[in-house]
């Protein structure tokens, strides 16, 4: 069963995400945190960059957050298992989370971080019910 949800959650990424990058993002800069070129404040790119694990019972599935300097928006690589391609999503800051936005679908999803773990939530949309995986940061 776990299985199968983080297959349909890649899924959902890639369907909701694939044109990710038409999307301007939610991002305020403010002049006395963040400089010119920069989108995010250090904290926030300490608190979410770097190597994200989920184990299973059979497997472990791998997320990588990436902060390019320049950009409006963080990138999501979703490694799984290591035995398909991993997948590029753009996700943007809204407050304390990022969001990777849908595309011709009315969800979404979210990240946090809380007490050094990383939240991958997709909302329930009243059809499906909502999927939350809980991932550990690891050190590279």
């Amino acid at each position: 069963m776990k299985k199968y949800v983080l297959i349909f959650c890649s899924s959902f990424l890639l369907f909701s995400c694939e044109k990710a990058d038409k999307h301007d993002g939610n991002v305020k800069k403010t002049s006395d945190t963040i400089s010119e070129k920069e989108y995010f404040t250090g904290s926030f790119k300490k608190e979410f960059e770097g190597v994200w694990q989920k184990e299973t019972e059979y497997q472990t599935n791998t997320i990588k957050i990436e902060f390019e300097s320049g950009k409006n928006y963080a990138t999501v690589i979703d490694i799984g298992s290591g035995e398909a391609p991993p997948l590029k999503f753009k996700a943007f800051q809204r407050g304390n989370m990022l969001l990777i936005p849908p595309e011709g679908i009315d969800n979404y999803c979210e990240l946090r971080v809380k007490n050094d773990q990383l939240i991958f939530l997709i909302p329930s949309d009243g059809k499906q019910a909502e999927v939350k995986i809980i991932f550990n940061k690891i050190k590279e």
